[in-house]
């Protein structure tokens, strides 16, 4: 299976002609996230860390300025939350079902040319309807492939991802207003999006942006904060802040504390299977006092 490694450029938008020959039935999903407790994977963004990859395909992101319709220029799309939108030329804003059928035309980091379309969109349900969610698929010879693996669907958040592991640098994000990342409901982005580190909401004078960056370390147990995954899938993992998100509703070991750099610092009991490099020097043996919190700790995890 061949990869094809996509950086999505300035795009153009493309609003089909015939749309209900492009238009995939709208998927419905309920959002059902444990208080506390959630299964972790080894996923930045899709089924992989360095990328979505899936059926044989990376998508980065989409970038937001210089984007047409049809040929014609627009304002460019913009994002309200996970709430896509463009504007047309003449001042009409589209979004939401409105883009369903819509392709985006993206360039590979080997020089070709390929299309992403929009096949569905659905909101989020419960403590979620804040969410929106995206059915993305990817032409390919055959015809289209989804994105996502397993009918899953994809939200967008601003700002873009390092996919390096064990790099300066490696699994952290970067601020950048005119670029999409789509991430995979298997992801670690929309896993901590869905348990309400919503990265464009603030909690009184808190941003969830921080609190989202260390949330994808600690789901993926990103000990030593350079994109390293050491979890290990099916974990159980027992997650809790001090803004009341998520509450700490087990009675489990304490495993790590947590910011958007990594591990603050760690116990002895970890989900690791291999050597953490970084043990030693976060191990501690008051690491889990709430009082950390007050010091710069965003979030705390214990296992079983």
């Amino acid at each position: 299976m061949r990869r094809i490694a996509v950086l999505i450029f300035p795009v153009t938008l493309f609003l089909g002609c015939n749309p209900d020959e492009e238009r995939v039935s709208e998927s419905v999903r309920n959002v059902v996230a444990g208080n506390g407790t959630e299964i972790n994977g080894t996923e930045v963004n899709g089924t992989e860390v360095n990328g979505t990859e899936v059926n044989g395909t990376e998508v980065n992101g989409t970038e937001i300025n210089g984007t047409e319709v049809n040929g014609t220029e627009i304002n460019g799309l913009s994002l309200n939350g996970s709430y896509l939108s463009a504007t047309l030329i003449n001042g009409t804003v589209i979004g939401g079902s409105d883009l369903v059928g819509s392709t985006f035309d993206s360039v590979t980091v080997d020089g070709q040319t390929i299309r992403l379309r929009v096949d569905s969109f659905s909101q989020g349900t419960g403590s979620n309807t804040d969410v929106y969610y995206y059915g993305i698929s990817w032409r390919d010879s055959p015809g289209w492939s989804p994105v996502c693996p397993n009918g899953a669907l994809a939200i967008a958040t601003y700002g873009r991802w390092n996919y390096g592991q064990g790099v300066s640098g490696g699994g952290s994000w970067t601020a950048d207003w005119n670029f999409i990342t789509w991430s995979c409901q298997v992801s670690a982005i929309t896993k901590c999006v869905e348990l309400g580190y919503k990265p464009w909401k603030w909690v009184g004078n808190a941003s969830l942006q921080t609190y989202h960056q260390a949330c994808t370390r600690m789901i993926r147990a990103d000990y030593c904060g350079n994109g390293t995954p050491y979890t290990v899938d099916g974990t159980l993992i027992n997650l809790y802040d001090a803004l009341g998100i998520q509450l700490d509703t087990q009675n489990w070991s304490m495993e790590a504390e947590w910011d958007a750099n990594g591990a603050k610092c760690m116990t002895n009991k970890t989900r690791s299977t291999v050597a953490v490099p970084c043990q030693s020097s976060k191990q501690s043996n008051s690491c889990g006092s709430n009082g950390h919190f007050n010091s710069g700790t965003l979030l705390m995890s214990e296992i079983q």
